[in-house]
């Protein structure tokens, strides 16, 4: 499966993955975790993250002894060709269902901050197209790209932290537990699935140089994009409170919104807009990658371009499902996310569990 032309360094693939991961806190991740977590939500993230470091564990474990080879067709050498692709089909779902939504929340959030009078599948078709473009470009130019841009991305979280950090209340953190520990701890478990970007690491073992890279980017991308995601939430709950953040649809843009350069320049949210463009582009171009690539590996195909425009048109009619960009984030965090952690967890867990198997009827026979 030519899924590129040639190695990819891991450092370009770990800032990959932190986007992908990270984008989220543009749409309307923060109000949610709120809502579950309260002031208590970067204590569920960092549970979650050591939970999917669990998982990732597994998941290279199992594929340790196959050299080369991807999650797929290692699935398929431990299940079978039937059950090896059901086990995995979970997890194509999730990127492609994920791709929808967080297209369609993009395109609203464009809708309301830039682009009122302009109708939400129009925004919601360019974003998906030049996902598409993105994704068919290849693995090597999407890193290269996302690496080109994450300093301009990175400047922008500084910026926004710096200059909200003097609006903050501390006092809105309170109590540390939020709801309770019990509560805390099983959101938590929930917040696994807020990191199954990762799964796309499973996707593209053949383009490391080194094995050994492999564990070393899918936890640091794991550890930076939970604190990314933590200080967003964290910065959101300080600044506004636990009920105000509770009520807002996309909290970035309104802290956005709360920064002024000197007494001249105003309304700094617009100069970052186009910035929440290039985020939605390359997080989706890079999930709606993993789910052409898995479907190409399911089929057997030795390339993947060819299934982009199928996979992207699938992509933007399932984005216009919901009847709101409000739906389509409940369905998202409430919905996809609530769950996502049987993914995150169950699919390294099932497959570690067929390796050991397989271990144990060699040694016997």
């Amino acid at each position: 499966m030519a899924s590129r032309s040639g190695h990819v360094d891991g450092a370009h693939v770990t800032v990959m993955l932190v986007v992908a991961i990270a984008a989220k806190v543009f749409v309307a991740f923060p109000r949610f975790l709120t809502l579950a977590a309260g002031s208590a939500g970067w204590l569920a993230l960092a549970a979650g993250a050591l939970i999917a470091l669990a998982a990732l564990a597994l998941g290279l474990a199992a594929m340790g002894r196959f050299r080369g080879e991807s999650m797929v067709p290692v699935c398929i050498r431990l299940a079978g060709p039937v059950l090896g692709r059901l086990l995995t089909l979970p997890v194509w779902l999730g990127f492609l269902f994920v791709t929808a939504l967080t297209a369609r929340q993009f395109a609203e959030s464009f809708s309301t901050a830039l682009l009122p009078r302009t109708p939400v599948p129009v925004i919601s078709a360019t974003i998906v197209v030049l996902a598409g473009l993105s994704a068919a470009a290849g693995l090597e130019t999407l890193v290269r790209a996302t690496m080109l841009f994450s300093l301009v991305l990175a400047f922008f979280l500084v910026a926004l932290l710096a200059g909200t950090l003097p609006l903050a209340d501390l006092t809105n953190l309170w109590p540390l537990l939020g709801p309770g520990l019990g509560p805390v701890a099983l959101e938590g478990w929930k917040a696994s699935g807020f990191y199954g970007e990762f799964f796309l690491l499973f996707l593209i073992v053949d383009a490391f140089r080194r094995r050994s890279e492999l564990w070393r980017t899918g936890a640091l991308a794991i550890g930076v994009g939970w604190l990314i995601l933590s200080a967003i939430s964290v910065l959101t709950v300080a600044v506004f409170s636990v009920p105000g953040a509770e009520r807002l649809s996309f909290p970035i843009f309104m802290l956005a919104r709360s920064l002024n350069i000197g007494e001249f320049v105003e309304r700094v949210e617009a100069l970052f807009v186009f910035l929440w463009m290039l985020t939605a582009v390359l997080k989706l171009g890079a999930t709606l990658f993993a789910a052409v690539i898995m479907l190409a590996q399911y089929a057997g195909l030795a390339h993947f371009r060819p299934l982009v425009p199928g996979t992207g048109l699938l992509v933007y009619l399932l984005a216009a499902v919901p009847r709101s960009g409000g739906e389509a984030a409940t369905l998202d965090f409430r919905g996809l996310r609530e769950w996502g952690w049987t993914v995150v967890v169950g699919v390294p867990l099932v497959m570690y569990l067929l390796g050991l198997r397989r271990r144990g009827k060699e040694q016997t026979g």
